[in-house]
């Protein structure tokens, strides 16, 4: 996660005067750069996350000169800006059209007096930024090591007896002790949630300063090209509850939510069943998908081997499918319907918007030409069971 710039002015104002004159919503925001600079034409260059300074050399006093400036910072979604009063800038244009545009844009302004000498500003603020880099490298390493840890892959059969547990669990160790020490326990209780959206990078910036703001503790990293979060909560409903403050700010982003798991070596379980529940939320076309609440799914998402359930499946239906194909009908979806409705033909006529006589006329091919028992409750549970392995396969293909 990025440094976040209230990290930066808490442990500096004091040392460098730093003010905060207005824009206090935006202290949140993530720091990535210190960039110094008088001219505001120059804004197309800025890449964002960069807290600017600038001593006002070329703006004659003027607070429309500010106001410009502003303007473009804040378009390139830059941190903060910093204004060094003194020889070209006093506190004068700090005017009220100014500080409230910061705290509309939620936008940090500070002042900064002259004789702060701006190269001990940025040499500070560089090393800080690369102290926190490395840490966050470490610390993106060792999630990376749990995520990928139980991410449901048998293991080589050609290693020895014991030889690829034993790894595991090495890595998983240090892993744990890494993350320990940047204060995420080792015991503690975590849940993970997956996104598919259009700007991870954006997205993993949003959720960040949400946790900024927010009491409980997390980590935000992009993971290939979807965005993760791990959240330190008891229950799946606390990681709901913190991803609805976020509904508004990322549109077109579908998100699977795992379980909770008791202890940080267990990350990479709940993040595989995020990205189950991400899978199966996507072909269902829903925004948010939970595994707690995917019912029999929950069982299929922990067979390893997919080519089981595969299987399965096709000796279930494989019949229905090839009198579908070989006569052009949709045997496989009245089948389905009657085990989902329990064998009701009413309730299968309704949401097929078809006549009962048709649906008995189908269930009796099923009976009759395919011998499929429909009786036994147990058969029927069966064939549902079919039926969602076949669901799942399609959904881990997409």
């Amino acid at each position: 996660m990025d440094l976040l710039l209230s990290d930066i002015y808490e442990s500096y104002k004091n040392r460098f005067q730093m003010e905060l004159a207005a824009g206090e919503a935006g202290l949140s925001r993530p720091m990535k750069w210190v960039y110094v600079t008088e001219d505001y034409t120059t804004a197309d260059f800025l890449r964002g996350g960069e807290l600017v300074i600038t001593t006002g050399v070329v703006s004659g006093g003027s607070s429309d000169w500010l106001m410009r400036f502003l303007e473009r910072m804040i378009r390139r979604n830059t941190s903060g800006l910093i204004l060094n009063l003194g020889a070209y800038l006093d506190r004068g244009i700090l005017t009220e059209q100014v500080l409230s545009y910061c705290e509309t844009h939620r936008y940090p302004l500070f002042v900064m007096p002259w004789h702060i000498h701006l190269y001990d500003v940025t040499r500070v603020f560089y090393e800080q930024i690369y102290l926190h880099t490395r840490r966050d490298e470490e610390l993106r390493a060792a999630f990376s090591t749990l995520l990928s840890q139980d991410a449901g892959v048998k293991a080589d059969p050609h290693l020895q007896e014991g030889g690829a547990a034993s790894a595991q669990g090495s890595s998983k160790s240090a892993a744990a002790a890494v993350l320990e020490e940047a204060g995420f326990p080792a015991q503690g209780s975590y849940c993970t949630a997956l996104f598919h959206t259009p700007d991870p990078a954006r997205l993993s910036g949003i959720l960040s300063e949400m946790l900024a703001r927010h009491p409980a503790q997390g980590y935000v990293m992009t993971h290939l090209r979807d965005c993760c979060l791990i959240l330190r909560a008891q229950s799946t409903e606390e990681m709901k509850q913190f991803l609805a403050l976020a509904a508004e700010q990322i549109p077109d982003t579908r998100a699977g939510i795992g379980d909770c798991v008791e202890g940080a070596a267990q990350i990479g379980r709940s993040f595989r069943h995020a990205k189950c529940a991400l899978s199966l939320g996507e072909q269902q076309e829903r925004t948010m998908t939970v595994y707690d609440e995917t019912g029999i799914f929950q069982l299929l998402m922990d067979v390893q081997d997919t080519g089981d359930l595969r299987r399965y499946s096709e000796k279930m239906l494989s019949a229905v499918h090839a009198y579908d194909r070989a006569h052009n009908s949709d045997l496989a979806g009245t089948l389905y319907l009657y085990v989902l409705h329990n064998g009701s033909v009413r309730d299968v006529a309704g949401a097929a918007f078809c006549h009962r006589n048709t649906v008995n006329h189908r269930i009796r091919i099923l009976r009759e030409d395919l011998g499929i028992d429909l009786d036994s409750p147990g058969r029927r549970l069966e064939l549902l069971a079919a039926f969602r392995s076949e669901t799942y396969l399609e959904a881990l293909q997409r």
